[in-house]
């Protein structure tokens, strides 16, 4: 009797494991089905931005762009061209009717003198080259000593979108700001 129970439990040792074999081939065939399905997947799912379409980004061109957009808009203020200025910024979501009666009142109130502190710092650009965030300080003073005015420098950040090609302003977060005469700081 102790003979057939130990051969009874000896087999039982075989089938269970031989099971649990079987459960963990079936497993590891299920699991490589998977990856193999997953990697399936992956080489269908096509990247936004092929290789040669990425290669095409270039941080030293788009820097330039920037700059030149900044220092354009800033142009545009010191003239006080509307037009020219609303040209540098990205309108989608913004009131234009509204902006451009917000820039009419600020050039008939006050004569401003826009000018960059230092060179532009890029903070970020995106992998496309679709976006961008730039360090941008700036000094502005009224040009007649208007006295409702106060000058100040600013430090701001100044979010960029590609729109049709050209660098738009799309954003600009005010950091910090330092009253010239007073030298009080607000953030």
């Amino acid at each position: 009797m102790s003979k057939k129970l130990l051969l009874i439990l000896i087999l039982g040792v075989f089938l269970i494991s031989g099971c649990s074999e079987t459960t963990k081939n079936s497993q590891t065939n299920k699991q490589e089905e998977n990856i193999q399905d997953s990697n399936e997947h992956e080489k269908n799912i096509q990247d936004p931005i092929d290789d040669e379409e990425f290669e095409k980004v270039d941080p030293i061109q788009i820097e330039k762009d920037i700059r030149e957009v900044i220092t354009t808009n800033l142009e545009y203020a010191n003239q006080e061209n509307i037009e020219g200025y609303l040209s540098t910024i990205h309108l989608i979501d913004k009131d234009v009717d509204n902006l451009k009666k917000e820039f009419e009142s600020v050039f008939l109130s006050f004569d401003l003198k826009h000018t960059l502190n230092r060179d532009i710092e890029m903070i970020f650009i995106s992998e496309d080259g679709t976006k961008a965030e730039v360090l941008v300080q700036q000094k502005s003073v009224s040009s007649n000593g208007d006295s409702d005015y106060q000058d100040n420098n600013s430090t701001l950040i100044q979010t960029l979108l590609l729109d049709n090609g050209k660098w738009k302003i799309y954003e600009t977060e005010v950091q910090s700001v330092e009253y010239l005469g007073n030298l009080t700081t607000a953030s």
